[in-house]
């Protein structure tokens, strides 16, 4: 099989896409270990402006970023919005760790 590098992105002879590995898991480390909102927002961003990252991932990401946006840099913001920011980025979570496990199954 012949990889061709795109970018961030692997793409297979066959049309398959793939990660750089080591980017991707730099984010799934860092999306695992964000405590923070700022360490949820960094990530998100990240995420959300990477076009080689699936569009669901992407999607997901901006909705976090869309929410954190307006609040970040306060000292302050309404609890109901960070509840929902950690709501969808848990789910971001939940999604970059199924992403990681179809990767490290696919053959190279």
């Amino acid at each position: 099989m012949t990889m061709i590098q795109v970018g961030a992105a692997q793409v297979s002879d066959s049309g398959v896409l793939t990660f750089m590995h080591d980017t991707y898991e730099k984010w799934f480390h860092d999306g695992i270990n964000a405590c923070s909102y700022r360490q949820m927002y960094r990530v998100a961003s990240d995420i959300a402006a990477t076009l080689t990252i699936p569009r669901e991932l992407r999607g997901i990401a901006g909705k976090v970023v869309r929410l954190l946006a307006p609040v970040i840099d306060k000292p302050i913001a309404p609890a109901k919005l960070l509840a929902r920011a950690r709501t969808e980025f848990t789910r971001l979570q939940r999604e970059m760790a199924v992403h990681e496990q179809v990767e490290m199954r696919m053959p190279s």
